[in-house]
């Protein structure tokens, strides 16, 4: 009996917060799998990166070839040469300083279908900020500062969103979290 109660009770809350907006928006499918298949791909590539020197960090989030997945914008280039609108991500915004290092990342979905099945609108993006420190002149630790639902646009670069053409659509970081 007891083990009803709390199994009615975790439905009732879920549906509660369901009906107060707390529940994560929904995606086409096909639109998340790009999202995590890119967050996850950077996420390994950071962790594969602990203990590597932080020069040579530093050069893979400012190069196309280095480890980490995704294009480096300086801030001058002209963003829509990332080709953002088809899909892919943008490294961009790095400080540096001393022992710790941070940069920003927008993640695209490419192109999305409308409701009709026709290809063309504007793609779902997501934006959060990673933050590295170093010991001993190596990567320690990574962590990530992801957008809310409160905020989807947090540490997203006005500029680079403007690449995604009009109805482009930011979506929370944990929305793509497994």
């Amino acid at each position: 009996m007891a083990r009803r109660v709390r199994v009615v009770s975790a439905l009732a809350l879920a549906a509660a917060l369901a009906l107060a907006g707390c529940a994560a928006q929904q995606y086409d499918p096909a639109i998340a799998r790009r999202i995590i298949a890119e967050k996850d791909a950077l996420m390994t590539a950071l962790d594969a990166s602990t203990g590597a020197g932080r020069a040579a960090f530093l050069e893979d989030v400012r190069t196309a070839s280095g480890q980490l997945p995704g294009r480096y914008w300086d801030g001058a280039a002209d963003p829509a040469e990332l080709g953002l609108a088809e899909g892919g991500t943008a490294l961009y915004d790095l400080e540096e300083g001393g022992d710790e290092a941070a940069f920003s990342v927008l993640i695209s979905s490419g192109p999305r279908q409308d409701p009709e099945g026709e290809d063309g609108r504007a793609p779902v993006y997501t934006c959060f900020r990673i933050e590295v420190a170093f010991a001993d002149g190596a990567l320690k630790v990574w962590r990530r500062d992801g957008s809310t639902s409160e905020d989807p646009g947090r540490f997203c670069s006005p500029e680079l969103v403007g690449t995604l053409g009009e109805g482009a659509e930011a979506a929370p970081v944990v929305d793509f979290d497994g």
